[in-house]
Order: structure tokens, then C-alpha cells, then sequence
């Protein structure tokens, strides 16, 4: 979800939030783990969409937009978008670096066309 700063949570509440504190500092943003992102307002708007038209099932609804898009590509359009230095973004594969602490899909886009 891309949206202005939470007014609560951690250093980086925000992928916005973490991109503004990379301008200027060489940071590796992978290009083979994808989301499919969508906006904070469109959120807002499809739970206000629920909640006037009685729509309160216990059930589980997904939210996601309606591009897969790779974690580089999602930082390199929010750089560009805030003129921030593009040049500082490292395109590197995820799946090339040494395995993590604690492992997480590479693709969690979704299909959201429904």
C-alpha cells in the first residue's frame, strides 16, 4: 500500500517512508521480488464501498493493484516522482544473494482482476 506517512509504526512505516531516507545512499532494491501495489486513497474508497452497501461478511478480501510491478521498478518510479537521485539505485536479483535469516516470497503479486 503506497499512501503518506502512517501516524504510528516503526523507522520506515512506508516503502515512500524508505525510499525518501535512500536519496543519496547507494541501496539495493531487487528486481525479481514483485508486488502488485495499490494506493492507500483506493483502499480507503473500496472499504467505504463496503461498508455503504452493507458488505460485512466474515470473509477475507484481497486488495492489490492491477500491475505486477518489481521492488526496483516500484523505488525507481517513486524516485523519479520525487526527483530524487536515481543513480543511487542498485538492481540486484534476490535470488543471487546469500539466503536470509527469515525467508519470504519472491512474487507476492496477486491477481486482483476479479
Amino acid at each position: 500500500v503506497l499512501g503518506p506517512h502512517a501516524p504510528f509504526g516503526n523507522a520506515h512505516s512506508t516503502f515512500l517512508h524508505f525510499c525518501e531516507t535512500r536519496n543519496k545512499q547507494e541501496t539495493i532494491f531487487y528486481t525479481d521480488e514483485c508486488r502488485t501495489v495499490i494506493s492507500v486513497d483506493d483502499v480507503v474508497n473500496v472499504l467505504i464501498y463496503f461498508c455503504e452497501h452493507g458488505i460485512s461478511e466474515s470473509a477475507t478480501f484481497n486488495m492489490g493493484g492491477k500491475e505486477r510491478v518489481s521492488r526496483y521498478n516500484m523505488a525507481k518510479s517513486v524516485f523519479q516522482r520525487f526527483d530524487y537521485d536515481t543513480q543511487c539505485l542498485v538492481a540486484k536479483e534476490k535470488a543471487s544473494l546469500p539466503a536470509f535469516a527469515v525467508a519470504s516470497p519472491l512474487d507476492i503479486s496477486m491477481d486482483s482482476t476479479k
